[in-house]
């Protein structure tokens, strides 16, 4: 096969190694500075709500939790090699074999695909998956050839409460699958990246005398700070949730709440939510941020909210404790009350519904008959489920499920238990798109050391 192309063009390399936001390459890696890696967060866009005719500031803010961040990472030189198997957690070993295996396609095969070969070691190994917390994780993840540094980032005990609201093979597929993709679009933030910066020289050369690199590049800078008039409340507050909930602040406030709107919040990394949301149009792609399985949602990927801040919180950290390639992200959407009246919205709160929709959707079924008139819902809100002492896949029925399966959050000092909004029909998918516009926040946390 050809020699594979590099992630960062050769006239880049050279430019960014001369501004020391690059290293050189050595054992096929290098550390670029995560000034260029991260989705620029400059963007400020405002739109009138035509439900509300309030005005509405739809921003990138910058929120951190206590502490440095990363200044930066390190990544592989090419993407189609067994580093990069081995940079989306598998043991030198195993991304050796799985390289192998990739070569070993012809180049003219239709299905040659680099990150399939990962995938399909995942989803098709015949290593059992764990799902419960009597299952044996680590051995899952051995069997599968994946690293200690991925493995205790996913058994990190801290978020265990979040890990067993899925599988082991999951959350090695959400995170290679997140990796992979930040590789994918590397090379097009390195071209942009570098484009400003020589954009930014120029426009300093004909105002004055040339100023350094580290006086005349603007990218990290967080958002835009709101100006007089803007609709702006007090700023997120740090969570009483647990020791660990983070300390938030951001440097554009963002209100927690809007009258004749419904607060909904969702963790992912930030170019995930900068793929469900762009700042220029104001355009939102639910589909962007779907996943199956899920609670709701059977065998079609769907995508998933809290009316919780601090369920978020929760499972922000627990992505930032695998993702640390890029900062994780909360997104804020104010949805119009007005717009949720005009749908039939469902409740499913733990019983015997509940656990018929749970243990259908596990086994990714359709839903059970007897639940049509939830499928015919176009929005379902109901508890979130956990797998801790309760492998759905495996269970030969819903009343098996007890209620020990419900996901608990401390909100306020109190553990409660956590709600889950899925806007399941085309009515209720395409309405959020729509009005939803320029009512959107990203919250940016992190990656922390």
């Amino acid at each position: 096969m050809d020699s594979p192309e590099p992630i960062i063009a050769p006239e880049d390399s050279r430019f960014l190694e001369r501004e020391g936001l690059l290293s050189e390459a050595t054992n096929n890696k290098r550390k670029i500075s995560t000034v260029l890696t991260t989705p620029p967060t400059s963007d400020t866009s405002r739109s009138s709500s035509s439900s509300s005719g309030a005005s509405t500031t739809s921003a990138i803010s910058r929120v951190t939790f206590a502490g440095k961040e990363v200044e930066s990472i390190e990544i592989p030189t090419h993407i189609e090699s067994a580093t990069t198997y081995e940079w989306l957690g598998f043991t030198a070993a195993k991304a050796a074999e799985l390289y192998q295996w990739f070569t070993e396609v012809p180049d003219d095969d239709q299905l040659k695909d680099f990150y399939y070969v990962a995938e399909f070691q995942l989803t098709w190994s015949k290593v059992e998956d764990a799902y419960t917390e009597s299952d044996d994780w680590r051995a899952c993840m051995d069997g599968l050839g994946i690293n200690q540094t991925l493995q205790d980032a996913i058994l990190n005990p801290e978020y265990e409460e979040i890990r067993f609201t899925q599988s082991c093979k999951f959350w090695l597929l959400d995170t290679m699958g997140d990796k992979y993709s930040f590789l994918l679009d590397m090379p097009e933030r390195i071209r942009d990246g570098t484009a400003t910066m020589h954009s930014i020289r120029e426009r300093a050369k004909r105002r004055k005398p040339a100023a350094s690199f580290s006086q005349s590049s603007s990218l990290a800078t967080p958002a835009t700070p709101p100006q007089a008039g803007d609709d702006s409340g007090v700023s997120m507050p740090t969570s009483s949730a647990t020791p660990s909930a983070p300390a938030v602040a951001t440097t554009v406030e963002t209100p927690l709440s809007l009258p004749g709107h419904t607060t909904l919040w969702r963790a992912g990394t930030l170019s995930g939510a900068t793929s469900f949301y762009d700042i220029a149009t104001q355009k939102i792609d639910l589909y962007a941020i779907s996943m199956s399985p899920g609670d709701f949602c059977g065998p079609i990927r769907r995508t998933y909210w809290t009316p919780q801040k601090e369920t978020a919180e929760r499972y922000a950290r627990f992505a930032m404790s695998r993702k640390d390639f890029e900062p994780a992200a909360i997104l804020q959407v104010f949805v119009p009350d007005s717009f949720l009246a005009t749908l039939k919205i469902a409740e499913v709160w733990f019983g015997d519904d509940w656990k018929k929709l749970i243990w259908a959707s596990r086994k990714i079924k359709e839903f059970p008959p007897e639940l049509q008139e939830l499928e015919s819902s176009d929005v379902l809100v109901g508890h979130v489920a956990s797998g801790i002492n309760n492998k759905f896949t495996k269970l030969k029925g819903p009343e098996l499920i007890k209620e020990r399966a419900l996901l608990m959050v401390c909100i306020g000092g109190e553990w409660k238990r956590a709600v889950q909004w899925v806007f399941q029909s085309a009515k209720a998918r395409q309405g959020f798109e729509r009005e939803c516009r320029g009512k959107v926040y990203i919250h940016r946390i992190g990656p922390i050391p």
